[in-house]
């Protein structure tokens, strides 16, 4: 993308005060411009496709049709447009039903400007950011109890850690200064990662290892990354 061009944004909910808000803060941002404004789902689903906004900002309880839904029906049409659940729910469950339905990022309400500025350019960078008050209770859920873990899954401590801090939004740059380890042992652990899993990219790696999370004792890994 040019980096003279604005960035293409457009905003779901059904809250006139938070379209309003949002509408805004977006027009006096530099670098950013709103395509597209809707009260609805059905709205959307008519509107945004011809608006083609890179990314959209979407709530998820709405009158008719959820957020979520709208989300799984964009992504059909628009597979390249980052959506950005922006949501009053908190409940971990609701976060996983986001992604499955294609949600690059999950905000809760309410919201500071600077980290929803700070959340759009990161889902433009391929990144996937969670409210900062979110983030804990997602990572509790990636990295359980050793006794909620399944011996099956084969995942090490360290590709969990690595899963979570992905799930937070980071890069594999910031990942590794994280755990103060280097790139080349980051991809070392998304390699056995995706093998282990069957998938190819975080999203589903981070969806599958939950799904097939079982109660068991803690996993093994008799593996070695490359040396740090």
């Amino acid at each position: 993308m040019d980096e003279k061009t604005p960035l293409r944004i457009a905003i779901v909910d059904d809250d006139a005060s938070v379209r309003r808000t949002l509408e805004l803060f977006i027009g006096r941002t530099e670098g950013m411009q709103v395509v597209g404004s809707f009260a609805d789902a059905q709205a959307a689903l008519q509107g945004i496709p011809a608006a083609q906004p890179q990314v959209v900002l979407m709530d998820i309880r709405m009158p008719g049709m959820s957020g979520i839904e709208c989300t799984r029906r964009l992504k059909r049409v628009l597979p390249a447009t980052k959506v950005l659940m922006v949501t009053a729910l908190h409940e971990v469950d609701t976060f996983w039903e986001a992604v499955r339905a294609g949600a690059e990022g999950f905000l809760t309400k309410p919201i500071r400007i600077y980290e929803l500025k700070s959340a759009i350019r990161k889902v433009m960078s391929n990144g996937h950011p969670v409210s900062p008050g979110f983030s804990g209770k997602l990572a509790w859920w990636i990295s359980p109890p050793a006794t909620t873990l399944s011996v099956k899954i084969q995942l090490s401590e360290r590709d969990m850690e690595i899963i979570a801090l992905a799930g937070d939004g980071l890069g594999d740059k910031q990942i590794a200064d994280v755990l103060g380890i280097s790139l080349p042992t980051v991809a070392w652990h998304w390699t056995k990662i995706f093998h282990t899993l069957n998938v190819h990219n975080r999203g589903p790696a981070i969806v599958q290892w939950l799904d097939r999370r079982q109660a068991a004792p803690k996993p093994l890994d008799s593996e070695q990354p490359p040396k740090a």
